[in-house]
């Protein structure tokens, strides 16, 4: 399933290679709710966002777990405010 959603960057991380937004949509959490890992063309897009900023962004729904919450992969973002 494709999502397009808003949420404030927790964190912008590498994990093996690859850009993964960590995102918060609940204002309870207390991390991230959602990790999104990037495009490769969305790259150098994503190493100038700072923690904090509202992202919106495409991804599709990967994988859920308890611990980690949501995965999604192939995400491109869409705007940054």
């Amino acid at each position: 399933m494709i999502v397009q959603w808003e949420g404030q960057l927790h964190e912008v991380s590498e994990i093996s290679g690859n850009y993964v937004l960590l995102i918060k949509h609940c204002p309870s959490s207390f991390g991230s709710d959602i990790r999104v890992y990037l495009k490769k063309s969305q790259e150098e897009t994503a190493i100038n966002l700072k923690k904090g900023q509202m992202i919106t962004y495409k991804a599709r729904l990967d994988d859920w777990s308890a611990i980690f919450g949501l995965d999604a992969r192939d995400g491109e973002i869409i705007s940054v405010g």
